[in-house]
C-alpha cells in the first residue's frame, strides 16, 4: 500500500489489489515514513470517505479522526507538502 497524499485533515492511499474497506468506517493506518525523513512509525485513526477502482489500481481517501500529538507529525506533513511542491524546483 502506498500513501499518496497526507494533510492535517486527511489522507489518500493507493494499492494494486482490491481494498477491503467499507465507507464511513474507522480504521487504524500505520505510516512508515521513508528512512531519509528520520522520523518514526506512527498511526492514524481515520474514517473512510471514498473508494475508487481503476484497471490497475485502487485508491481510498480518509478523514483523519486522530493523529499523533506533537510536532513530529506536523513536521512530516510539512515535509511532504514541501517535497511535492513543483515550485521548489524552479530556478529563478
Amino acid at each position: 500500500m502506498l500513501l499518496k497524499d497526507l494533510s492535517i485533515t486527511g489522507c489518500r492511499i493507493q494499492c494494486v489489489k482490491p481494498l477491503d474497506i467499507q465507507l464511513n468506517t474507522q480504521y487504524r493506518i500505520q505510516i512508515i515514513p521513508e528512512p531519509a525523513v528520520k522520523t518514526g512509525t506512527f498511526e492514524l485513526l481515520v474514517e473512510s470517505r471514498w473508494i475508487h477502482s481503476r484497471e490497475d489500481s485502487y485508491e481510498a481517501a480518509f478523514m483523519i479522526v486522530e493523529s499523533p500529538k506533537g510536532k513530529q507529525f506536523e513536521w512530516y506533513v510539512d515535509y511532504l507538502t514541501w517535497r511535492s511542491d513543483p515550485v521548489r524546483d524552479t530556478v529563478l
